[in-house]
This record gives C-alpha cells, sequence and structure tokens, in this order.
C-alpha cells in the first residue's frame, strides 16, 4: 500500500474532512488512521475505521483531522501500513489576480516560521513545499530573478495569529486584465484557476490581488463587477460548491501610468463587490505609495520591500478578521 494523498507538506483546510488516497493492490473497504505529532511524538489524533471507497488500486477515505501539525499520517489498513509526513491542518487559500500576486516585488523572502508550516502548491509537478520565494505559479515571467512576493510576509503573519499551518495555491498571473479569466478564454487562465482549486480542495477564500490591466483598458465600474459576478458563478459552477473572494483595492501602477478617472472606476467597483454576497472586503493597498512602490520605469518591481512588509501586514490583518469572522 501506498500513500498517494497527501503528499509532503500538504496543508488540508480546518473545517472538513481530509481525503485520503493509497494505491493498494489488494481491494480495501476500511481503515485506521494515525496522527503524530513530528516534534513531540504524541499522538494527535487516532481515527478507527473510516469506510473506504474505490477501484482499479486506487481507494480515498475522508477524515475529520484535529487543526495543527507537523503530523506524520499513517494510513492502517488490510495488515497494511503507509505514511506521509509532514502533514498538516489549518488554513488553505488560492491565489489570483496579477503581477502584484506572483514574483513581481522587490524583494524575496523566506517563510521565517520555524518549522516552514507556510506551504504552497507547485503546479508544475503537484507537490508541495514550504512558500519561500520565488513562488510556484503559472507566470513564469522573468520579470527579475531576485524578485519576489508578498505572501511569506503575509501567512508568516496570519500564522503568529492563528497558530496553525497555512496553504496556499496560486494561479495569478501578470498583466491580465478581468476579462482574459473569463472561461474559455485563450490565455487558460479560467483553467489554471480551477486546477489550483483541486489542488486546495476545500479552502477558506481565493484572494484576489487585480485591477492595474483593467485601469489600463478603462473598463467600466458595471462591467467590471458584472465580470466578477459571471467569473465567480462560472467556478462555481466548475467546482460544485460556493466560493467566497476577498477583493484587495489593487489599481495603482506607478510605474506604468497615472490614471485617477479610470483606476476610481475599478476603486468603485470594488466597494461595490465589497457589499455583495460572496465578495469580502480586502485590504486597500492603494493606500501604499511613496517609498513603498519601486516607479523606476520598466523596473517591474511594483511593491519595493517596505510596501511588501505592509502589504503583507494588511493582507494578513484582513485573513484574520475574516476567519474570527467565521467562528475560528
Amino acid at each position: 500500500m501506498r500513500i498517494l494523498s497527501p503528499r509532503p507538506y500538504r496543508v488540508y483546510q480546518r473545517g472538513f474532512a481530509a481525503r485520503i488516497a493509497v494505491s493498494s493492490e489488494k481491494p480495501l473497504t476500511e481503515c485506521d488512521i494515525i496522527l503524530v505529532d513530528t516534534v513531540s511524538g504524541d499522538t494527535a489524533a487516532k481515527i478507527c475505521s473510516v469506510p473506504m471507497t474505490g477501484e482499479n488500486g486506487i481507494y480515498t477515505a475522508d477524515a475529520d483531522l484535529p487543526a495543527g501539525g507537523w503530523y506524520r499520517l499513517t494510513v492502517i489498513s488490510d495488515g497494511e501500513t503507509a505514511a506521509a509526513e509532514p502533514v498538516g491542518v489549518g488554513d488553505v487559500f488560492v491565489i489570483a489576480g496579477q503581477s502584484h500576486a506572483t514574483n513581481s516585488n522587490s524583494r524575496q523572502f523566506r517563510v521565517t516560521e520555524p518549522e516552514g508550516r507556510i506551504t504552497v502548491y507547485d503546479p508544475k509537478d503537484g507537490s508541495w513545499r514550504t512558500a519561500h520565494d520565488r513562488q510556484p505559479c503559472y507566470d513564469l515571467s522573468d520579470y527579475n530573478a531576485d524578485f519576489g512576493s508578498l505572501w511569506p510576509v503575509t501567512f508568516d503573519a496570519l500564522f503568529g495569529k492563528t497558530h496553525v499551518p497555512v496553504g496556499m495555491t496560486n494561479a495569478a498571473y501578470g498583466a491580465t486584465a478581468l476579462f482574459q479569466w473569463m472561461p474559455g478564454h485563450e490565455t487558460g487562465l479560467f483553467e489554471n484557476l480551477g486546477t489550483c482549486c483541486r489542488a486546495a480542495e476545500n479552502f477558506r477564500a481565493i484572494l484576489w490581488q487585480q485591477g492595474e490591466s483593467d485601469v489600463m483598458w478603462h473598463t467600466e465600474t458595471d462591467d467590471y463587477v458584472s465580470g466578477m459576478l459571471k467569473l465567480r458563478d462560472a467556478l462555481d459552477k466548475r467546482l460544485g460548491f460556493r466560493t467566497e473572494w476577498i477583493v484587495a483595492k489593487s489599481t495603482i501602477h506607478p510605474s506604468a501610468y497615472n490614471d485617477p478617472e479610470h483606476e476610481k472606476k475599478i476603486r468603485d467597483a470594488d466597494d461595490i463587490l465589497w457589499h455583495t454576497d460572496g465578495f469580502v472586503p480586502g485590504p486597500d493597498t492603494d493606500t501604499l505609495t511613496g517609498d513603498c512602490r519601486d516607479v523606476r520605469m520598466n523596473a517591474g518591481g511594483h511593491f519595493t520591500e517596505k510596501g511588501q512588509l505592509l502589504a503583507g501586514a494588511m493582507w494578513a490583518d484582513v485573513l484574520y478578521g475574516y476567519i474570527k469572522m467565521k467562528g475560528e
């Protein structure tokens, strides 16, 4: 017997059953699942007689696992044993949007949580790893090999508040407008987003850091709102469940333009979305100006190190408030 899922460094969303998959030459009908804390060696959970379903050598079991980790997860069935580690149970987020959500900011950060309990999915091979910059994502544009993201800062800060592991998947792609995220568009962004959602399986929310390209395309407020509703509804239909989107105000890009008129139109759209079912107010990262931005023409750095630290703190505060609102 061999564990197919979880892979090492996988984080499951707490509050949902975790799907565990194994391969076996024997037909399996049930299993026991044991979680052991990898630091203390203490048993965190033992869940007996979990039903298994499957065929053709692949079997799955759904189990309620306690928040925490790292864990060593062991599956025992029909006299066979298989294990995977490290595995966490905490909070999982899907990231989407454009360059500010990818590797386009001035500094590369490393996760500082000592056990590396902030992890990211790599769409190239389906693996998970500690989320040091650069982030694995579909956008492989070489803005600068030394540039990094907002996310190690964000989730280090969030871990300091929740004390549970964090996992993320990232579908963001630089220089993309909302219409390019629609189903069937030649960019394939919608399909990438669906892949990242399915890799996460269950997750808190989609973090949307986007808007600059729609300023450049002069997208009207009502068109942006209706487009976001269309995108969300299409994704929900594809996934088979309702998603929630945490929407940042992200419209300024001082190295590319200065366009208060059209920036306001997208900010107005964000205000409407913030009061629309299924959408949640995110950080207003447009407030980070001056030395928070790398304004050298064609530098592509977007946020400076200072901007990254402040934007990450803003995201962490929003996410912690969102988690508390959900009652955890």
